[in-house]
């Protein structure tokens, strides 16, 4: 940054960041809510290629095994030559042969210096997408670039270990290892021996009993258990004679089941990779004409770019948008105003779910029907709603600064009827207190799928519950879910807030409808407490014994692919501690240990977090990366304090351990990362903030923080404000880890998550 600003002159450029990502953040609104852009994913675009190739080719006749009801006749296999698996141009009609063409030229463009591809256009290279990339150039071979890129791949694709290096990247989770090897046992890639053989015919148990069914499979993924089970078995032979008699008897009641569980939209979860694996595999066993295919062959093109990419799922609405209110309740709460809360309410799912038979109540990412109810995005919504019930409830007994809460001081707003929200959140709160396992901890979609590390309990999805239900326990009990703004505590009353002149006048007339009033009775709403306040006990239990030893906790749904075992414990840690800092003090030491890890891993220059920017952004050449794709290994961890990612300090070891005492079975950041320094890479917007909101969150709630912490608080702010000054917000990092641990950004998350921890930090700083 240069030389050193005073602490003013830091306010104000956070000040002035916060405004310019205020601005971004509202001219991408659309009616009332955000929409966001995934990022094109190599990955998403090969499976989708790869699926209407062979979609063509079973329409000509040319299938891998006939299946239940084929309606046409087996040929002689996958055959080794590429040109066998070749559907003619000519039987390819437009739009299709165009999007072929198109996702094609995305593949090449994309391809890295060494031979692979990532997941996003940002992220290293993998061997999954490197598979899924070469079965689409195998399927449609036929130029010269194929030729061109094929050794580097396959190079690529060997030195990773090929079967076993995929089989190894997912272990026993088969959700995208079987997709994925059956796609390249289609291409001829592999041979069907390599592929895992899913159990579909469990797909022929009630809903009830697959938890206990023990799958291989996670409990989102039953298209692709039935669909993918069934190309292996009709193409690669079942197994002995009594389990193939079993399948041969399951295939058309399992069958039947697909057509329930697909969305009106054709797309599985509005996912194209799930929706493109069961199109190829379906079309595989010579179903083209199935209505489940010809589905989702509409649900592809759809989802189709100008670009010639296809994104990993349709949008992330619901989740932004809730996410984004709650960023902006931290210090523009008029800006509540301006979010369409019917539509968020309008996102809450009235019946029970077909994928995961999920009761009504939950929220899923997305407005669109292939959305599934999970905790993170019931969350979310919860949080906001919270919000936006709270601000007004808030006005009996906070004094606040109307120049700050502008139009929620409007009369007719404060008289509203909240029986649509509070009915909404009395469901969304019920299926969470459901959802709860038995170890405290909060699953994704169901409740006791415990075998596969997608479907356990994890501990941003147990956090942002905690915070979820504390904020409306605290609205049942009267209190305030946070210091109001340029309030100096939580606690304190006022029966006056500031008019426009800066009078005083008393609103003790102005009558608020008390929460679930006219949805509960008292007696209801007493119980509805107890209970929330049990599982929020339980929920801290969880938290503090998967806390590790040197204080951070590892989350589940975001990640960094720059790091060893791809772990993300920013992101993790700062869920942890904003949920923490509800309910326990400050200094307790879960808190403390936390805050320490954070502090111990700011990077010199003010941010968090490691990002190697990918050839084809941020002005590099397309189809080289930056940096050689692959992880950080011992030999390039080093370098002089002040150059690297970690900043080296000397610390003593920590003492606060989980509340056992005990190590859990967690990956470890990897060897030598905890006091050393990172020789590449730069800070990401994202880690950033969720580091800078924790500890915002930390100095608020404590009238003497560490002078460490406000010192690192203060530069991770204004490192953050500077980038948001300068445009470089507008390149955001590979961190979000989709199903089955597949890479997105979201071009929205670095003004969402900014936002966020800008807003907290000037709340600090307005504080002392």
């Amino acid at each position: 940054m240069g030389q050193q600003l005073t602490r003013s002159e830091c306010e104000r450029l956070i000040a002035q960041a916060y405004e310019v990502a205020r601005r971004e953040l509202f001219a991408r609104q659309v009616e009332g809510h955000w929409e966001g852009r995934l990022a094109d994913s190599p990955l998403a675009t090969a499976v989708a290629v790869s699926a209407l190739a062979v979609y063509y080719r079973a329409r000509s006749g040319r299938i891998f095994a006939k299946g239940p009801t084929s309606v046409r006749s087996a040929d002689s296999g996958i055959g080794a030559a590429g040109e066998d698996l070749v559907p003619a141009s000519a039987e390819i009609p437009e739009p299709d042969a165009g999007l072929i063409a198109r996702g094609l030229d995305y593949l090449f463009a994309t391809q890295h210096r060494d031979g692979g591809w990532g997941d996003t256009d940002a992220d290293p290279s993998n061997i999954a997408a490197t598979a899924l990339a070469m079965a689409a150039l195998r399927l449609t071979w036929g130029t010269e670039r194929h030729e061109q890129a094929w050794p580097l791949a396959e190079g690529y694709f060997r030195r990773q270990g090929g079967v076993d290096g995929i089989l190894a990247r997912y272990g026993a989770d088969k959700t995208f290892a079987a997709p994925i090897l059956a796609t390249c046992a289609v291409a001829g890639i592999v041979p069907w021996e390599c592929v895992p053989q899913l159990p579909f015919e469990l797909a022929w148990l009630p809903q009830r009993w697959l938890g206990a069914a023990g799958l291989p499979v996670v409990s989102y993924a039953l298209p692709a258990l039935v669909a993918i089970g069934q190309l292996r078995f009709w193409a690669g032979g079942g197994g002995n004679w009594p389990v193939g008699l079993i399948r041969r008897a399951a295939s058309r009641p399992t069958l039947r089941k697909l057509p329930c569980l697909q969305p009106p939209s054709g797309g599985f979860l509005e996912a194209v990779p799930l929706t493109a694996f069961v199109v190829l595999s379906l079309a595989g066993i010579g179903l083209c004409e199935h209505p489940v295919v010809l589905n989702g062959i509409r649900f592809l093109r759809h989802m189709a770019r100008a670009n010639g990419a296809w994104p990993v799922d349709v949008n992330l609405a619901h989740w932004l948008s809730s996410l984004a209110a709650s960023a902006l309740s931290h210090f523009s709460p008029q800006d509540l105003e301006r979010i369409n809360w019917e539509w968020i309410l309008s996102c809450q799912h009235r019946k029970s779910h077909p994928f995961t038979a999920s009761p009504p109540g939950g929220w899923g990412w997305t407005d669109r029907p292939g959305a599934v109810p999970d905790v993170d995005d019931t969350s979310a919504a919860l949080l906001a709603l919270a919000v936006r019930r709270g601000r007004v409830s808030e006005l009996r007994s906070a004094t606040v600064c109307e120049k700050n809460l502008g139009g929620l001081l409007d009369r007719e707003a404060l008289r509203s009827d909240f029986s649509a929200l509070d009915a909404a959140a009395y469901q969304g709160l019920q299926w969470l207190l459901n959802l709860q396992n038995p170890d405290g901890g909060w699953p994704t979609f169901c409740k006791g799928w415990g075998k596969l590390p997608f479907d356990r309990s994890a501990v941003d999805l147990t956090a942002h519950a905690v915070r979820a239900i504390t904020a409306w326990l605290r609205l049942i009990r009267g209190t305030p879910a946070r210091p109001a703004i340029g309030s100096e505590s939580a606690g304190r009353a006022s029966p006056n807030v500031v008019g426009e002149t800066g009078s005083w006048r008393n609103c003790a007339s102005l009558t608020i409808r008390p929460v679930f009033e006219g949805v509960l009775s008292s007696r209801q709403v007493e119980v509805l407490g107890a209970r929330l306040e049990a599982a929020v006990k339980r929920g801290v239990a969880f938290l503090r014994k998967h806390q590790r030893s040197d204080g951070s906790w590892i989350p589940l749904w975001f990640g960094n692919p720059y790091l060893p075992e791809e772990v993300n414990p920013i992101f993790g840690t700062s869920r942890a501690l904003l949920a923490l800092l509800e309910v326990m003090p400050a200094d307790s030491g879960p808190v403390r240990a936390g805050v320490d890890f954070l502090v111990r891993t700011q990077h010199s220059a003010g941010g968090w977090g490691v990002y190697m920017p990918v050839a084809g952004r941020e002005g590099s050449t397309p189809g080289a990366p930056a940096h050689q794709p692959g992880k950080f290994s011992e030999k390039e961890v080093g370098g002089p304090e002040g150059q690297g990612f970690w900043q080296h300090r000397q610390s003593e070891e920590l003492t606060c351990r989980s509340a056992t005492g005990s190590q859990n079975d967690e990956p470890t950041l990897g060897p030598g990362l905890k006091d050393e320094v990172l020789a590449e890479g730069r800070p990401t917007i994202e880690e950033t903030a969720w580091a800078v909101e924790a500890l915002a969150a930390f100095a608020k709630s404590t009238a003497h923080p560490w002078p460490e912490v406000e010192d690192a608080l203060l530069r991770g702010a204004t490192f953050l404000a500077s980038e948001f000054l300068s445009g470089g917000w507008k390149a955001p990092a590979p961190v979000g880890l989709y199903f089955a641990r597949l890479w997105y950004y979201e071009e929205l998350y670095p003004l969402v998550f900014g936002l966020a921890a800008l807003g907290r930090a000037l709340c600090w700083l307005a504080s002392r």
